[in-house]
């Protein structure tokens, strides 16, 4: 059985490894107005649909503009143009990047737009993308990138929680049984379970969406399940050794006894987490199925692996004892856990009472609990994501980092303006530039009304001229709040574009 867990585990974490790591933090709402934009942007403005990845350039001396830097940015916007996947990168000092470069010129963002979306984009494809800004990088100027692609680079780590879990656990168990060789099977157990799980999740991100996050949650259910589930065959297998019981027969019982209620334990959790479906949110969906596993595998370990380990030791299980306390916790009982119990029991309805109160004051700040999303501004500064964060806040505003689509569908192709058109023939006949402005479809008198009403909403900074899809049917508006994309005002002025503005369309 050892030998089966070594090879299944080894395997697994090969072929996850070889797999790639292909992670999805797209949160959509089936039928909600988002998801609405979202598909009908896929259908006819595919590129728009996943919005653009901003490739953030801050100059430490200077300004952008100077000749040794307006160089630099000039070469990184070449190759970023070159690199796969890049349908357009806007360059902030070209003739159409004015939007994109700060007052002060020190700050810019190249708008970079992929022909994938957030799904099929690999991580070493996000890397290949920043490192096509090397010469920006080469000049002195701060390069970091976000959107998506900074997302794919902003993986969290977990190997620091890891380690104080672990750490943590084995000073909690060398106190519970006081053997170094009883201490290390949960955790070995535990370990063998999350490797495989892990390396289980990471195989499932080629078949389904899985968020960034699930592999961190994963590890610590994981983890906590695993040594608890574990920690409990290994105490009731100790107990009956210290009462006389043939090794084997133990190991039986134990796996019988308290193997039985890891399993149903394990699996009430599972059921638990698999409901997190119910709330409709794929992405919610995902973080309680990929944690399932992590604990579905728990409880194999436990059930499997441990017992197996507990059978080789044999007598050996006492061996390596340590002394952290005045007495050893083979030669006590309990007693303090145990007067504890018996007086729970004893007075059932005090008990009670007292633990209402407890869960009650406990829930006191719920009254005050705001629901939301998190921006990129909560991550840690040293992630790509919340550099470019910051940088675009300092140039160009905190909204700047949270731009809203709005799609807008026709049943018949859209049409320019007339008055417009007229009024630019009979005035000057030669300012062709303006003529061709006014004859595009996007100086349609619905889309520009639209737009007008649109930027005279409360905490709208700017809007953009529309964008329309080759047969003129469908458009989109990009707008930018004044607010933080986590901020109460950015949700008042989502649901006020929704309710008073759009819907008198």
């Amino acid at each position: 059985m050892i030998a089966v867990w070594l090879v299944a585990t080894v395997a697994l974490v090969v072929s996850g490894q070889a797999s790639g790591d292909k992670t999805n933090d797209n949160l959509t709402l089936p039928g909600t107005g988002s998801t609405k934009a979202t598909d009908l942007l896929n259908d006819h403005l595919p590129q728009q649909a996943n919005g653009n990845n901003p490739v953030v350039l801050e100059a430490t001396s200077g300004k952008l503009t100077d000749a040794q830097n307006s160089k630099a940015v000039d070469d990184a916007v070449k190759r970023l143009r070159n690199t796969p996947h890049v349908v357009s990168a806007v360059n902030p000092l070209g003739s159409n990047g004015a939007p994109f470069l700060s007052k002060d010129k020190t700050i810019a963002y190249v708008p970079v737009v992929l022909d994938v979306g957030p799904a099929d984009l690999t991580e070493e494809e996000a890397q290949s993308l920043l490192d096509a800004a090397d010469p920006a990088k080469a000049a002195g100027i701060e390069v970091s990138v976000g959107g998506y692609v900074g997302q794919q680079l902003s993986k969290p780590s977990t190997e620091i929680s890891e380690a104080i879990g672990l750490s943590a656990a084995v000073i909690i168990l060398l106190l519970a049984f006081g053997t170094v060789t009883a201490m290390a099977l949960p955790i070995a157990s535990a370990v063998f379970g999350l490797a495989g799980a892990l390396s289980i999740i990471r195989l499932l991100q080629n078949v389904i969406e899985v968020p960034s996050i699930a592999a961190t949650l994963a590890t610590m259910i994981g983890l906590g399940v695993g040594i608890d589930y574990a920690l409990f065959i290994v105490t009731r297998h100790k107990l009956q050794l210290r009462e006389g019981m043939e090794i084997n027969e133990s190991v039986a019982r134990a796996t019988a006894t308290s193997g039985g209620a890891v399993v149903f334990a394990g699996f009430t959790v599972v059921i638990a987490l698999c409901s997190l479906a119910i709330a409709g949110i794929p992405l919610v969906s995902a973080l309680g199925f990929t944690a399932a596993i992590a604990v579905v595998i728990a409880v194999l370990a436990a059930t499997t692996l441990l017992p197996a380990m507990l059978g080789a030791l044999g007598p050996r299980i006492d061996s390596l004892r340590v002394q952290l306390g005045r007495t050893h916790p083979d030669d006590h009982q309990p007693h303090g856990w145990l007067r504890w119990a018996e007086g729970v029991s004893k007075r059932p309805w005090r008990s009670v009472v007292v633990a209402v109160v407890i869960l009650v004051v406990l829930a006191l700040p719920l009254r005050d609990l705001t629901l939301g999303q998190s921006d990129n501004g909560a991550m840690p500064k040293s992630t790509q994501v919340r550099k470019s964060y910051d940088g675009i806040t300092k140039g160009f505003g905190v909204g700047t980092n949270g731009p809203l689509l709005i799609a807008v569908s026709a049943a018949t192709p859209l049409k320019p303006d007339q008055s417009q058109l007229d009024k630019v023939e009979s005035e000057q006949q030669t300012l062709n530039a303006d003529k061709q402005k006014a004859s595009n479809p996007a100086s349609d008198p619905s889309l520009t009304k639209l737009e007008n009403e649109i930027s005279k909403a409360p905490d709208v900074q700017s809007v953009s001229p529309p964008t329309l899809d080759k047969q003129a049917k469908t458009a989109v508006f990009t707008v930018i709040s004044s607010s933080a994309p986590s901020s109460d005002r950015t949700v008042d002025l989502v649901n006020d574009l929704r309710d008073n503005v759009i819907r008198r369309r």
